[in-house]
């Protein structure tokens, strides 16, 4: 049997996961002092969610075209030759 290549995705267990674990360091954070738990966890919420979006984009690479390319060169050396 080959081995699974690692990827990126979570599994759907492993969200609640990072927020009980954000939830943690967030209640540690202010020495667990009782009554926050619910803000804890909502705020860890947010977070995980939001870092889940943003590893779910796409990521664009920024191309340059060829003509602009050629030009930054004949700039670069217009400026090194002054």
């Amino acid at each position: 049997m080959g081995k699974k290549a690692a990827t990126a995705e979570l599994l759907p267990e492993e969200p609640e996961e990072l927020i009980a674990k954000a939830a943690y360091y967030k209640a540690e954070g202010r020495g667990f002092t009782p009554g926050q738990e619910l803000a804890d966890w909502l705020a860890a919420e947010r977070e995980v969610a939001a870092m889940l979006k943003k590893a779910s984009q796409p990521t664009r690479k920024k191309t340059i075209s060829k003509k602009k390319t050629a030009s930054r060169k004949k700039s670069s050396t217009r400026k090194a030759a002054k």
